[in-house]
């Protein structure tokens, strides 16, 4: 009895931290914002719901950023993006936190989504993606 207990514990605290710890992987990789940790919470999402997205990192130069971009598509499609205005200067060895809400989908598939710092509209220094299944 105490064996089961200790591996349904195991798997719960498992499970908590795919929530806790970072998702994803860099797309860019000379990118003048090191992305240290990115958070989605709730990871895996269920369909329709808002996540809270928090990109952690800290910048290897001094660099304006306009904007963030959020390019998802669905089983491969074309890409639909969404901007959140930032028009700020981020300096040498500033660690910083890039925190945004999103909308999961809620149509059945395979969902990419690419999180783009950019300089200018279209113009990417810094680029990170996740996926996720809605079933």
């Amino acid at each position: 009895m105490k064996t089961i207990i200790l591996v349904a514990f195991l798997i719960v605290l498992s499970s908590a931290e795919l929530n806790e710890y970072g998702v994803g992987q860099s797309c860019d990789s000379n990118s003048p914002f090191a992305v240290t940790n990115f958070v989605v919470d709730p990871y895996p999402p269920t369909a329709g719901v808002q996540m809270n997205i928090n990109m952690y990192g800290s910048f290897s130069k001094d660099v304006y950023i306009s904007d963030i971009s959020v390019r998802t598509r669905l089983n491969g499609s074309s890409w639909s993006t969404k901007y959140i205005d930032v028009g700020q200067t981020f300096k040498y060895a500033q660690v910083y936190t890039f925190a945004f809400p999103m909308t999961a989908g809620s149509t059945s598939g395979l969902y990419e989504t690419q999180v783009r710092l950019e300089s200018k509209e279209g113009s990417a220094v810094s680029c990170w993606d996740f996926s996720y299944h809605i079933a």
